[in-house]
């Protein structure tokens, strides 16, 4: 019996076909990657932070996007539809307000979707191209100072991120961190997870909400992070009461001074305004010479 090549080759071809619509099609992707989309998703928080991510989400759609952008406005951006049987992808994305469970910061996130109308799969792969564009878009940040001044006070001392858990997965995983604040000085990123803070192993929400609550004025805060599946460990220097009232607007800088009794802790206060550039080199030593003088 003959056996015809070309006749075969087309039956394989066929079978292969039919098996990928009987899977809804060979580009599906697994719930465990449906999660992490969700976990790596961009977030923003203050309007400078949300334009600049809203920025790059449209270079990353107009870069690596088969198709040219039809819609683009304050909240969705959205691609034209891909051509039939075409592996390159379409794309569209949202922003979307959400709320996060600490220091009070009001966030919006901003998910990409991905599709292509070939059965064999999409060029970049779905999953590739969605980590792609949440790395992308989480790495962008605004030099923008107002998100740390609005929520630091006298009260409380704050490491300047917000934070999601994640029931499912049990991770906190670091969201949004303000320019300038004492967790961006440390060189946290968005989408750390946070694996202890001090001596507290986070397990749950409360475990962070606790280790946060109980951090003092000018403590340093060692956090434990999880990135790139690399274990590191960071040192978060938190601002001391008359830092936090001079950040706020509270206090002038020779105000910031006066919660220190005596003059050796003067000098040590004006030494750490110093440090972190709040006053100039020259400020310092006209402040210095003073306290040392009796003034």
């Amino acid at each position: 019996m003959r056996i015809n090549l070309k006749n075969s080759i087309l039956f394989i071809f066929l079978i292969l076909v039919l098996s990928c619509l009987s899977l809804a099609g060979c580009a599906t992707v697994s719930q465990e990657q449906r999660r992490v989309w969700g976990e790596t998703a961009p977030v923003c928080s203050t309007k400078s932070d949300c334009d600049a991510k809203w920025a790059a989400a449209r270079r990353w759609v107009h870069e690596n996007a088969g198709y040219k952008i039809q819609i683009y406005s304050d909240d969705f951006i959205e691609t034209y539809n891909p051509i039939d049987y075409d592996p390159k992808i379409a794309v569209s994305v949202t922003k979307n307000p959400i709320s996060t469970s600490n220091e009070g910061i009001q966030t919006n996130v901003i998910s990409a979707k991905v599709w292509c109308a070939n059965v064999f799969g999409c060029i970049p792969p779905i999953n590739e191209a969605i980590l792609s564009f949440n790395n992308y878009v989480s790495s962008t940040q605004a030099h923008d100072l107002t998100c740390y001044k609005s929520i630091v006070d006298d009260k409380t001392p704050r490491m300047g991120f917000s934070f999601n858990f994640f029931h499912e997965s049990k991770k906190a995983i670091i969201k949004s961190i303000c320019y300038d604040s004492p967790a961006y000085k440390a060189g946290l990123l968005p989408n750390d997870i946070i694996l202890k803070i001090g001596n507290v192993t986070i397990m749950s929400l409360e475990d962070v909400e606790y280790a946060i609550k109980n951090a003092g004025f000018e403590a340093t805060i060692i956090m434990e992070i999880m990135r790139n599946n690399i274990r590191q460990t960071y040192h978060v220097k938190l601002p001391s009461k008359a830092e936090a009232l001079f950040i706020k607007g509270s206090l002038n800088k020779e105000e910031a001074l006066s919660p220190a009794p005596n003059v050796e802790e003067k000098l040590e206060e004006l030494q750490r305004l110093l440090q972190r550039g709040l006053i100039t080199q020259e400020e310092y030593e006209t402040k210095r010479k003073r306290l040392i003088d009796g003034l």
